[in-house]
């Protein structure tokens, strides 16, 4: 990974998605905060997180009402991004469609490349390259209580 956009070290980011773009945040004292205009402007991010176990990647995940969900990830802060070779798609003839990217989460620090993602309708995703490609997790999809599962309070 590469990355042209760097923060010295012990810089606050905080990520921020809103129905119009994702905005970064940036503090070396937390007093004075920097602000970018929106990156990914114009799409509803309902998730973004900073990998930082091999590099600076970001991931973001848009949900959108017409154009469908997508995740995004991008290696210089959101200067260009950069869509998985192989998606978050449920396969032809599941009877499932994709409504909602929820979460992204990195794996663990001894999981370099490995990338969770939550969806709607409830599955979880993984990818061990870095988000490049995704699989389903066929344990999880498969579970023969699957169709009795329900969301909590605050939904998936």
């Amino acid at each position: 990974m590469t990355d042209s956009t760097t923060y010295p070290q012990g810089t606050i980011v905080v990520l921020v998605g809103t129905k119009r773009g994702l905005f970064i945040l940036s503090s070396q004292d937390r007093t004075r905060w920097d602000i970018t205009p929106p990156t990914l402007r114009g799409s509803r991010i309902f998730h973004a997180i900073l990998d930082q176990r091999n590099g600076q990647r970001l991931f973001a995940a848009e949900n959108g009402d017409f154009f469908g969900s997508f995740l995004h990830y991008s290696d210089d802060f959101g200067v260009t991004w950069h869509k998985p070779q192989s998606g978050i798609q449920f396969p032809e003839g599941s009877g499932k469609k994709l409504t909602n990217i929820w979460v992204i989460e990195p794996g663990r620090a001894n999981e370099p490349g490995v990338v969770y993602a939550g969806v709607d309708p409830a599955s979880l995703w993984v990818s061990s390259d870095s988000g490049v490609t995704w699989e389903l997790n066929a344990a999880l999809a498969n579970h023969p209580t699957r169709e009795r599962w329900e969301p909590g309070a605050g939904g998936l």
